[in-house]
Parts: structure tokens; sequence; C-alpha cells
């Protein structure tokens, strides 16, 4: 039954290969500047350049480039206009007349605020009296005497009056001021003995200790008049939402309505929270509190005489004699049936009282994680994956989609899933090893199937599924698909899931599948059609069939799938097919369906249409290439481009055109298609000189030929050419050296003997060149 109830979980959670290493670049939007946050690598080095109107960081050593696709989804341009990456280094333009600041905050942060470049408050904008106070709580320190300050005193800060005003003043005075007593100067201090010096170091160390604490855990509440003094580079609070563009910012309420990164308020940094799910530990990017380890103590939630007995005990006792839900109780069974493993009925009894889900959020998204493989719906685990406690667990299965920039703590993951008991643990090991290699920890994710090789159960076949992704992610797709195979054959729970992968380790490694694969998916899209796992399934059959070469099959099998899901599922899954039909199909059945699209075009895939076009021009329709290449409005800019585009021209006949289209573009490709041009626009002495420079000797004779260059041809050693150059220019022999006319006409008869034979010779060697497609 535990088993059946996890089916969900490992449907959904399917790993992704791990991105190149790129820098994410994060935003948020502050109050008068903008801020950008860089997660740097360990121990990594930045450097910087200010110029004008723009600030670059550099990072010695990193050449993965930066991610900053999600810069501008918090904040406006007002301040940045534009962040332009590069592979080592990015750019920063402003969007005003800006200045930026930039400093490390919390180890390896990289943080620049860019803000208007104004002058600093003159001393006039000071408020002209404020007012401060000294509390007069006694500090005692251990084995000390308490240090009891003086009675508080008030001090007023008053503004110093201008010298063009004291001037003034002192002509328009009409009575001398009242001379002043003389300020008696303050007694010298007395000296502090070394035991005096020791307590205040003491002192001092508690102090900062303790306020370093509050501002970690974002206690600091400022009560008093915030004073502006002059003079002074101040730096403001981070805010912690722009360290994950993926975390909830502060102002959305969580699933039990308390916003996340503010779930206290706290006015003094001696106040403890009384709370015991809120830990001392704080996130390191996300700035929240930490739920305490006691939160997500499920070892302990079990019952001692079993499943069956300690719910028949809390269920007497879940409602009252006046019929009233027993809060505690309710929780106490909740936490029952997660211990065992039952995430649906641990929902049901949570969602009794609305109230008593909202007051433990933590076993509402664990309940969820167990049913359906992800917290549905809810926030409130997302912050923690960077916690140092068992919260980091559950916030790696949380989430539906995997964001690879998530800081995730593994150490504290592993202690957790190692900590949790086995029958619970078999289920969850699997699913928490394919979302580790989901965030790119691979290391993370084989110990977490190590957890499982240490017991004396068999293994599952979602360890096996996990393992065979690991494998996967080694690079060893060989040895992946005879994993993945063994787990079809089993005819287990994740058999169809095994199946799918299987069917697309094959398009990684453009490699055929037999036809009985096809027919055993559509056995389980047939079977599974209102399964969650059934358009997935139908896709997967789709590509199955055109992997196995039954292309018709496959065009038709889409339709269907059209027909069933109306919706966008199968949108980009034209383009699939004709790419596996451009690469694998023969001729005949590659023109049938590249005919098809020609006038058509495909919609949103350029780079399909590009290899299409590629193929049919290499076949000689290179009209039909030209016109399906027209169809694609946002084709790619490459060089692979214009030179397919200069091949076309030059089949079509148009050299100017086909020369044109290699403007830019360098390299032996882009000159053998120049020299092309040049030979059919006529220009045969360009011509020969990019043959020889290409080292095509053959060609390049044959541009001379075309050019009667003679005697260029005369010098080669080419046999026959060389023989029929030193033919066309050799002249008459009219001498009259030999008396007689017999005498010369043998002499006519021997050359024109030799020249016919060097024309023979020439006819044999030169082969009909094809015409060009029209």
């Amino acid at each position: 039954m535990v088993r059946s109830l996890f089916i969900p979980l490992f449907v959904f959670l399917l790993p992704a290969l791990a991105a190149a290493q790129q820098i994410t670049v994060r935003s948020g939007a502050h109050d008068g500047y903008s801020r950008l946050v860089l997660q740097l690598p360990e121990g990594a080095r930045w450097t910087t350049e200010k110029r004008d109107g723009e600030l670059e960081v550099a990072i010695p050593g990193h050449a993965d480039g930066f991610d900053t696709s999600t810069v501008f989804a918090r904040i406006d341009r007002r301040y940045i206009e534009a962040v332009e990456p590069a592979s080592g280094s990015v750019t920063v333009r402003y969007g005003c007349d800006c200045a930026a600041k930039v400093f490390r905050e919390a180890g390896n942060l990289l943080v620049i605020d860019v803000a208007p470049d104004a002058d600093p408050a003159p001393p006039s904008a000071i408020s002209p009296r404020v007012t401060a106070f000294v509390g007069t709580q006694p500090l005692q320190l251990p084995g000390a005497n308490p240090i009891v300050p003086e009675e508080p005193k008030r001090v007023e800060l008053r503004p110093l009056p201008a010298l063009a005003d004291l001037a003034q003043n002192s002509q328009e005075a009409t009575e001398p001021e009242p001379i002043l007593p003389p300020v008696p100067e303050p007694p010298l201090p007395t000296e502090l003995s070394e035991a005096d010096i020791d307590r205040l170091t003491q002192l001092q160390d508690s102090l900062a200790q303790q306020i370093g604490v509050a501002a970690t855990r974002g206690l600091l509440d400022p009560v008093v008049p915030r004073i502006d003094l002059p003079l002074t580079d101040e730096r403001p609070q981070i805010d912690t939402r722009i360290f994950d563009s993926s975390t909830p910012t502060p102002d959305t309420p969580n699933q039990a309505g308390r916003p996340i990164g503010s779930n206290m308020r706290i006015t003094s940094s001696a106040d403890l929270p009384e709370n015991p799910a809120i830990g001392d530990i704080t996130s390191p990017t996300s700035g929240v509190s930490c739920p305490s380890a006691g939160t997500f103590d499920v070892p302990n939630w079990g019952a001692e005489n079993g499943l069956s007995d300690g719910v028949a005990d809390l269920r007497t006792g879940l409602f009252t004699e006046f019929d009233k839900l027993d809060p505690a109780t309710a929780v106490d069974l909740a936490r029952l049936y997660l211990h065992f493993g039952f995430g649906a009925e641990a929902l049901t009894v949570l969602n009794i009282d609305p109230g008593v889900a909202a007051a433990h959020p933590e076993l509402a998204d664990m309940a969820q994680i167990m049913e359906f493989g992800h917290a549905r719906g809810s926030q409130y685990l997302l912050p923690f994956t960077d916690c140092d406690t068992p919260a980091a667990l559950w916030a790696v299965l949380a989430p539906e989609a995997v964001s690879p920039s998530q800081v995730v703590n593994t150490d504290a993951s592993l202690r957790a899933l190692n900590a949790l008991p086995l029958h619970l643990r078999r289920f969850i090991a699997p699913a928490v090893s394919s979302r580790l290699l989901a965030f790119g920890r691979a290391d993370a994710a084989e110990l977490a199937l190590r957890s499982l090789e240490r017991t004396a159960e068999p293994s599952t076949s979602a360890a096996e599924l996990a393992r065979a992704d690991l494998i996967m992610d080694e690079g060893d797709v060989a040895a992946a698909q005879e994993a993945l195979a063994d787990i079809v054959a089993s005819n287990e729970t994740q058999s169809a899931t095994a199946l799918i992968k299987f069917v697309d380790s094959h398009l990684k490694d453009g490699t055929r599948i037999a036809e009985d694969v096809a027919t055993l998916v559509e056995s389980y899209a047939m079977e599974m059609r209102d399964d969650p796992l059934g358009p997935d399934l139908r896709r997967t059959h789709v590509l199955a069939l055109a992997k196995s070469g039954q292309f018709d099959a496959a065009f038709a099998a889409l339709e269907r799938a059209k027909d069933a899901s109306p919706d966008s599922t199968f949108a980009t899954l034209d383009a699939t097919l004709m790419t596996i039909v451009t690469e694998e199909a023969d001729d005949v059945a590659f023109l049938e369906r590249a005919f098809a699209v020609a006038a058509d075009g495909l919609s949103d895939a350029p780079e399909v249409t590009v290899a299409v076009a590629q193929r049919l021009q290499s076949l000689g329709f290179a009209a039909e290439a030209e016109t399906l290449l027209r169809t694609e409005e946002d084709l790619p800019r490459g060089d692979d481009v214009k030179l397919l585009r200069s091949r076309i021209a030059l089949d079509l006949s148009r050299p100017l055109e086909a020369e044109a289209q290699l403007f830019g573009v360098d390299g032996p490709d882009a000159d053998r298609l120049r020299a092309q041009a040049r030979e059919m626009a006529g220009d045969f002495a360009e011509a020969v000189e990019l043959f020889e420079t290409l080292g095509e000797d053959e060609r390049s004779r044959s541009a001379a030929w075309l050019a009667e260059d003679w005697s260029g041809i005369a010098e080669t050693d080419a046999p026959t050419l060389s023989e029929a150059a030193r033919l066309a220019l050799s002249d008459v022999q009219t001498s009259n050296a030999r008396d007689g006319m017999l005498a010369r006409a043998d002499d006519a008869l021997l050359e024109s003997g030799n020249a016919r034979q060097v024309i023979e010779e020439l006819l044999a060697t030169t082969q009909p060149t094809a015409p060009a497609s029209q």
C-alpha cells in the first residue's frame, strides 16, 4: 500500500542534465537604486573597471559566462539600462547619470548597487534638533559585578550657524551679548585597571555578538528618527529577496498566511523567539530563519505499538465530547501518517480544520510531496534549500520544477535522509537522488542512493531508475540504456517512466530503435491514457515510431495526439520529427516530407528549417531550398546560413548574389565558393588565383584553360593540358629548309598527327559537367 502511494512521486521527479556552470545575475529593486547580485565561485577574485556610463566586473579564471535572463524580471531600466554578459566578465550600462558601488556580502555574494550620482546632503539638511536617549538597563557579565551606567542624559544636537549669519548678527546687534562664564574643563579620565579592561573587552565582544546575531536574523527594527549625517557613505541593508529570483518575495503570503522572510518581528536583540518551529539558524542566501530540527523530526513521529494501534489510539481522541477537533491530536495523527508514508491520509486529517494546516504548513507540504511528488501551490519550503537543518531535505523535494541556480545544502539533506526510517528512506532516497542530480550535484545524488545499498533490503525499481540517470549523466549511454531496458522488462511501477527515458536516450545518441519498442510504448500509452503520464507516453510513442523508421506512422500518430490534447503539449513535436527525418530517412522519404513543408515552413524552428534546406540543396533542389528559407523570418545569422544561401545562388546561376552572400565570412569553404562564383561570372584569372591558394590544382588549370592562359598551362606538369597548351602556342612551320614539296608535306602530316593525338587525349580525359538545377 505504501509503495502504491509513492508512484506519483517518482513519476514527476524527472531529472535534468546539469547546465554549464554559469554565474546567475540576480536583481532587486530598491527605493532610489537598483541592485545586482552575483554568487561567485568558491575562492574567486573579482576586478572592476569603471568607464563613462558603464561598469565592467571581471572574474579572472571564469570562462563559462553569466546568466542574465531574469535580470529585468524584478527591476525596470531606470537605473540599469542593460547587462551585457561575456565569457569572463559582465558589463552594466547605466540608464541615468548614475554611479555604482561594488562590495562583497555574505561570503561569496558580490553586490552591485547602481544609483544616481547625487552630491551628499549639505550640513543644513540635518534636522535642527534631534534627541537621543541612553538606556539604563544594567549589563551583567559572567563572574563579574554588574556595570550600571549613569542616569540617562538628554543630548540635543543643533546645527552650527553659518559664518555669514554670525557676521550679520554681529552688525545688527544693538546690545552686547552677555559674557558667558567660562566652561570648566572636564576632569581627566581615570586610568582603568587590567581587570576593568578585561571586563569591558568581554562586554564589547558579547554586545557585538548579540548585535550580529540580531542583524543576521533580520530582527533589528529602529524606533528613533533617522539622522542623515553629511559626508557619510551610507550602505543600505541588503534586500534578501534579490538573492534568488525563484524565491518568493517577502510580501507574498505563504500557505500559513505569514509572509516568508518576515516571519518574525522582534523589537530587541535580547528577545528570543518562543515559537519552537523557528530555530537559531539563518538561511545564508534568502535570509529567513530556518525551521528547527524538531519541526521535521520524522524518525520520532512513529508509534511504539505500530501503525494500526497508533492510528486507533489517536483517532479515539481526535474529537472532544463536544464534537470539536482537538488540534494537537490532529497534528500527532498527521505526523504518524507521514512517518509511515501516507501522504493522502495526512492531508485529509490536516484539512479537517483549515486552521491546523495553516498553523503547520510544513506538514501540509510534506504530505503533498509524498502524494504528488511536490508541494502543490505552496511556497513555504522553497527558501530553505540551503538551511543546515532537516528542512533542506524537504525543500529540495518541494518545487515542481528545479532551478539549477538554487543553492542547496547537500550535507544537511543527506544527513536528514539517512536519519529517516528504512521503510520511508527506500522511497524517498531515489527521489532525492534525482532532484540532486537535477541541481547539478551528481556526487550528492550518488551518496543518496548509497544510503540504500548499506541495507539488506533488495533494491527498488525507483532506485534502479535513479541509478540509470546517474550512469547517463556520466556519459555511458549504452550502459544506461541497458539498465533502463532491465527496468522496463521488470514490469514494475517505474517501467513506464523507464521506457520514456529509454526512447529519449536514443534521441541523444542518434541510434535507431527496434519496431517492437514502439509497439510497447503504444501499449503503455493506451493503458495509461488517463494517467498523468499519459501525454508523455503519447509523445514518446510518436518519437519511437520515427526512431524506428516508421515515418508515416509517426506523423499520423502525431495528428491523433494533437486531437486528443488540443493544448500546446505537442506544439514543438513537428520540428522534432522533421529533424529525425532529415538526419535518418532515405532520400525518397525525406523529399516526400520536405516538399510538404517547403511551402508552409516550420513554425518557430529556424534550426530545423536550415537543416532541411541544406539537405534539399545537397540533393539538387536549390529552388525548393530557397523557398523554404523564405518562409522563416527569424533565421540564424551565422556563417552556415550565409554559406547555404551562397550555394543556392550558385546552383541557380546567380554568381554575383552568391559572392554577396559571403560578405564577412572567412575560411576555405567561403573562398571556394568565391572562386566558383568568379569562374561562373567569367573572371577566370581571379578564379585561377583563388583555386591555387586553396591548393586545388586541377580546378585552377581548368579555370586557366577557360581563360586561354596557354603559357601558364604549358609550364605545368599536367600531361594532357600542357601538351594542348603547347600545341596552341606553336606556330605553323613555313621554313623551306627541306627542299621539295613532298618533304614539306611530310612534315605537315607529322605535325597534324601530333595535334590530333593531343586533341583525342584531351577529349578522353575531359568529363562533361552536369547542368545546374533550375
